[in-house]
């Protein structure tokens, strides 16, 4: 029997990215309206970007944020079929972050086996000839791990935060809603 394993991403992926909230803070830190998500890392020296980045990650905002429920509709009926469900994020793996990242999607109705915080995700991951993955990422580079493996079914998540990043894999199919990962899963599960 072929084992079959979801790895999904968190951030822009299952919900919306929480830009708005960032830009939020950052803007109210710095006393101005005007800087976008785009201007944040360029106006900012990367001492400032990484300390304001600290402050928001611990703010809270984005254990507020709401998922699709679409996400938590095909992730639940996958993980009733007996499929791993696995959460990955480059959140870091601070114990409070992981408490309130566990809490959050939980309360948020997703049933899962496994959260991993993996801040490098180019680079560990599973791998196994008898398993089928089925990874999940609003980040095209993320998948690079898993080109090599016949039994990994990319998915790119395109959301509107990275509209115009490029996706040049040939091999990974692009989604725009969990209504089409749901038809394309449901051919292999």
């Amino acid at each position: 029997m072929v084992n079959k394993v979801l790895i999904c991403d968190i951030d822009g992926t299952i919900c919306k990215y929480p830009t708005d909230e960032f830009v939020t803070l950052v803007n109210s830190v710095y006393g101005v309206s005007s800087f976008t998500d785009a201007e944040i890392k360029q106006s900012l020296s990367e001492k400032e970007y990484k300390s304001i980045k600290e402050k928001y990650r611990f703010g809270g905002e984005k254990f507020k944020v709401p998922v699709y429920p679409e996400a938590v509709e095909v992730i639940n009926n996958l993980y009733e079929a007996k499929v791993q469900i696995v959460f990955q994020t480059t959140r870091p793996p601070d114990p409070y972050i992981k408490s309130q990242t566990c809490a959050w999607l939980t309360s948020s109705g997703f049933k899962f086996h496994n959260l991993i915080f993996n801040v490098n995700k180019k680079s560990s991951h599973f791998y196994s000839t008898s398993t089928d993955f089925f990874v999940i990422d609003d980040l095209s580079e993320n998948f690079a791990p898993y080109l090599d493996l016949s039994s990994a079914h990319c998915l790119y998540f395109k959301n509107e935060r990275l509209e115009n990043h490029k996706n040049s894999l040939s091999n990974v199919k692009k989604v725009s809603s969990w209504s089409e990962i749901d038809i394309y899963l449901n051919g292999f599960i």
